[in-house]
């Protein structure tokens, strides 16, 4: 139980940089590429890092009950990614 609460201090604080920077990558307007890429990049590892954490059966099952919404947040910011990865990967193919 204290592992899990330790894991969920420290995922809990990288959310929650996350989400100024998810808010750029979705509205700003980016004069840089690079910018961007950077900005990306790092969200792409600390959601990854995130859904690493929710490959451990027994933390996924004590977090959907102690916090559903960070569990939520990692979960979607994935889905988010995802689509985006495709979106690129269609349209680079064009």
């Amino acid at each position: 139980m204290e592992k899990y609460v330790a894991m969920h201090r420290t995922l809990a604080a990288r959310f929650e940089s996350i989400m100024p920077m998810l808010t750029q990558v979705m509205s700003a307007e980016y004069h840089d590429p690079d910018v961007f890429v950077n900005n990306y990049g790092l969200l792409f590892a600390l959601q990854q890092e995130g859904a690493r954490s929710l490959k451990d059966d027994e933390f996924d099952a004590w977090l959907r009950i102690n916090d559903p919404d960070l569990r939520m947040n990692i979960v979607a910011t994935g889905i988010g990614i995802r689509i985006f990865e495709n979106l690129l990967n269609n349209y680079a193919r064009k």
